[in-house]
């Protein structure tokens, strides 16, 4: 290729620019498309990245991505640009990918990369292979502006909390000579030994999720990636900086969390709250550090490169740059081209949704017909993609670009059109609002609740447990069963004292552990992507090995439990606490016991289930999809159950009941054991439970949280 001056080149770049000015109307045009059909997700990632600092990140990279764009706008106006039919299938899967996206898989990251295959697949179609060959990596690097579903990333940052706590206490360990601390790990809390004001101290240090700073993982390997980008390197040098990106990110967070151990020395309060997370922040300056000086030391490699080219020459533009070029023909049947693929695209899904739902969509639609339509709108479907393919292959190359640009501009607008029309029509309602309790759980769940009186409260949670936990409604509470004779005076509970109140130590005065519980519940609202935090995951982490998990059916039963007339399946009872009848959603409650084991052979087991949009459901997994489209509204409650002692007791009493008995035996025992006195600790608690709870009929009804509001 022939070089020109720089200074011809700029006057050339001035004339010309990056884009002429059809290019630049039909930018404009198909970005509105682009942008109005995958609105709703781009919209939740802004709010999520304006509301949670661990995803905040997510912002910027499409200025990034833009930014590099610009750096290598010499090399794409020196570019052949031509059309590359094999764009359009990527355009139509990434098209049918972000629908299945919001229904039936309701899951952000495939709607997030389902945008971002049908970004490549217009790129590809309209501007070609050579022109890709710089464009896919400010493509690509929008993947670290999709928010990662915490199913995934919950199992990522707990492997990660591990490496850091491991290697946190090696640190520790390595410099104990010089400063008289000492570190042991058990599961994922740290126990320190040190002197403090001459005695010698020990205290526990939980490296919670929130203080393994994993989360900020996608951050660091964004920067690694973009600093393995935006700067002129050979495809090895790429490679390392963005393979060192994790390794950095793991060993600044080690050092966070050894740092965080070494506060003790002064105060161990600066361990936790405010000062705890300005740590966190702090760390960012060095892992930003490192990284930029592992790319300084590639480039400083001893390596003879060759005498940089000068700067390529801009191609001249296929049409004028200064007027604008509109192919009227072409474009409009590309765009009915564009437009008949998808609405067979679009049949195809509901006839298939339909199929999926037990023809919840046409109930009047037979099985037999419904599969004939179906397969007679995939091969509509399948004829008119190849007609798009072969209709854009002929022609000259203005014909071709603009029948392409008709295709997509009439794919985009039919899939937005269809998208706001089924949602308008259907009531969809894909962004949940939140909605408020009747009563705070955190403050006014009553004391007493049929023959279970509370024993102690426990104190709010440090700050960073309690961002972990991601809701200020929330209580950890322990009850005693007075059915058995004894009162609440008859039972001494003791406390430790700490500087967010008294913490329970245990009770004394009675001699069955099933007497005693302790519970444990939180609400959130106006969420959808989540997965609620279970003992499955946070007793694994905290280093304990699954012994037990089954699901198991509770039968709630009280005298005054009875079926609601009104609303068929539902149970009424009576709320003592708060004076007023309520609504059950059932009085067979499917849960989850599960039992984790420590290094001593000791057994934990605890129940829980949640309580989500007026339904009981087992599984966390399954609290996500429970929610209707059609609820403007969502909520979910974990109520999770323990008996402490009662677990170890069940298991001794068993072997000596059942010498030679199984593993397997014995836990099925415990869990049995902890079922039925949830049973009848549920019976009474669940009314209370659900008067705190928003009454869901009323919500479907429209007349809470706002009375003669619209209805959900």
């Amino acid at each position: 290729m022939t070089s020109t001056t720089v200074s011809k080149l700029e006057m050339t770049q001035s004339v010309l620019g990056l884009l002429s000015k059809t290019g630049k109307l039909w930018t404009v045009i198909l970005g509105v498309l682009f942008i109005a059909f995958h609105w709703f997700f781009i919209y939740r990632m802004w709010r999520i990245g304006l509301s949670d600092s661990d995803w905040s990140h997510v912002l910027i990279i499409p200025l990034i991505s833009v930014y590099y764009i610009h750096l290598h706008r010499q090399t794409l106006m020196a570019t052949e640009r031509r059309v590359c039919r094999w764009g359009l299938p990527f355009i139509v899967a990434g098209i049918a990918g972000y629908v299945l996206g919001i229904y039936p898989v309701r899951n952000d990251m495939a709607m997030g990369y389902s945008m971002i295959m049908t970004l490549f697949g217009v790129v590809l179609l309209l501007l070609g292979p050579g022109m890709m060959r710089t464009l896919w990596f400010p493509i690509a690097f929008l993947v670290f502006a999709v928010k990662v579903s915490d199913a995934i990333w919950s199992v990522v940052a707990s492997k990660m909390q591990a490496v850091a706590a491991h290697g946190a206490v090696a640190l520790i360990n390595l410099v104990s000579p010089l400063t008289d601390m000492n570190a042991d790990l058990k599961g994922s809390t740290i126990h320190l030994e040190y002197i403090f004001n001459g005695k010698l101290q020990m205290d526990p240090m939980n490296v919670a999720e929130a203080c393994a700073g994993m989360r900020m993982l996608m951050a660091f390997l964004a920067l690694g990636v973009a600093l393995a980008f935006l700067f002129p390197r050979r495809w090895w040098q790429r490679l390392i900086m963005i393979a060192l990106a994790a390794p950095i990110a793991i060993f600044v967070n080690t050092l966070r969390v050894a740092v965080l151990g070494w506060l003790h020395l002064i105060d161990k309060e600066l361990a936790h709250g405010d000062f705890h997370l300005l740590v966190g922040m702090l760390m960012l300056i060095p892992a930003a550090g490192l990284l930029m000086l592992v790319g300084w030391c590639l480039d400083k490699t001893l390596i003879v490169e060759g005498k940089p080219e000068p700067p390529p020459a801009p191609l001249p533009f296929d049409l004028d740059p200064n007027q604008v070029h509109f192919e009227k023909q072409p474009v409009v049947k590309g765009a009915g081209l564009g437009a008949v693929v998808v609405l067979m695209l679009g049949l195809s899904y509901i006839l298939l949704i339909n199929h999926l739902t037990g023809h919840a969509i046409f109930s009047w639609l037979g099985a037999g017909l419904n599969t004939v339509l179906l397969g007679l709108t995939a091969v509509l479907f399948v004829g008119g993609l190849v007609w798009a393919w072969v209709s854009i292959r002929k022609g000259d190359r203005v014909n071709q670009l603009a029948l392409s640009q008709g295709v997509v501009g009439g794919l985009l607008l039919a899939a937005a059109v269809g998208q706001y029309s089924a949602i308008n029509t259907m009531g969809v309602a894909l962004d949940k609002k939140p909605v408020e309790l009747r009563h705070p759980i955190a403050l006014a769940f009553p004391k007493e609740a049929g023959d279970w009186v509370m024993l102690h409260h426990e104190p709010p949670l440090q700050k960073d447990v309690a961002a972990e936990l991601g809701t200020d409604e929330y209580f950890n509470r322990f009850y005693f069963d007075t059915s058995a004779g004894l009162g609440r005076d008859d039972i001494t509970v003791h406390t430790q004292e700490s500087d967010r109140g008294k913490h329970f130590a245990g009770a004394t005065g009675f001699d069955d552990p099933g007497l005693m519980a302790k519970v444990h519940m939180t609400y959130y609202t106006g969420m959808l992507d989540t997965v609620p935090h279970v003992p499955d995951k946070c007793w694994i982490v905290a280093g304990q090995k699954l012994v037990y998990r089954q699901p198991h059916t509770l039968k709630l039963e009280r005298d005054d439990y009875r079926p609601d007339p009104d609303h068929p399946g539902m149970v009424l009872a009576e709320s003592q606490g708060f004076s007023q009848t309520v609504r059950l959603p059932t009085d067979e409650v499917e849960a989850i016991v599960f039992s984790g084991g420590d290094e001593d052979g000791n057994v934990t087991t605890a129940l829980y289930f949640f309580l989500a949009n007026g339904d009981a459901i087992a599984s966390s997994h399954e609290v996500r999809f429970s929610f209707n489209l059609k609820d403007r509204y969502s909520y979910y409650c974990k109520v999770e159950v323990m008996f402490p002692g009662l677990g170890n007791a069940v298991a001794r009493q068993y072997r000596e009941d059942n010498p030679g008995a199984s593993p397997t035996e014995i836990n099925k025992a415990v869990a049995n054991a902890v079922a039925e006195r949830a049973e009848d600790l549920l019976s009474d608690l669940m009314p209370e439970i659900m008067a705190c709870l928003p009454d869901w009929t009323e919500v479907q009804a429209g007349t809470y949280p706002e009375p003669g509001g619209d209805k959900p």
